[in-house]
């Protein structure tokens, strides 16, 4: 029986899958900064810093409650169009329930349109952060809380990346 993917549903593929990709895409050689786990690690003093500490504050209330307005003034129209204003709210909640409160471990990157750390939750879980902005309008692009370790290798821009779990059609919800 074929299934049906629902509009929700390839949203949150479509999320997923460039999320992965911002993943893919950072350097294997970036820049490592601030060895020593501390919840004092700055992650820079960037324009993508600046967006990266109001979301890691969002998750780190506990309930990720973030509201419409928030959202309209964080997110690109483009990233909201494409996840949804809901999928956001829902991701910055799930991110909170899993992990929260998250302490920085180590600043991977840090540019002004990427923020790129290893943290660890709550419970001594290490979780890879990303946060990525759109330059031209200083908010946020994509971001992704994926527990792991950040010393994965990644792909340089030129490479082709190798297929992500996460970024798999088969690995999106369905509606059947």
């Amino acid at each position: 029986m074929p299934t049906s993917i629902t509009p929700a549903s390839r949203r949150l593929g479509i999320a997923i899958a460039a999320l992965a990709l911002l993943l893919a895409l950072l350097p294997a050689n970036a820049p490592r900064a601030g060895t020593q786990a501390s919840p004092t690690i700055d992650p820079g003093s960037g324009l993508a810093a600046r967006q990266f500490v109001w979301l890691l504050d969002r998750v780190n209330t506990g309930d990720g409650d973030i509201s419409p307005q928030d959202v309209e003034e964080h997110f690109t129209a483009r990233f909201v169009q494409a996840v949804g204003a809901d999928g956001i709210v829902a991701q910055v909640r799930e991110a909170a329930t899993a992990y929260a409160p998250l302490t920085i471990v180590e600043v991977i990157q840090e540019t002004d349109d990427l923020v790129h750390v290893q943290a660890r939750a709550r419970d001594g879980r290490q979780v890879v952060i990303a946060v990525s902005i759109e330059h031209s309008d200083e908010k946020i692009a994509g971001f992704i809380f994926q527990p792991g370790e950040a010393d994965l290798p990644f792909a340089s821009p030129g490479a082709s990346p190798a297929p992500s779990p996460a970024a798999s059609p088969s690995a999106s919800p369905q509606a059947g």
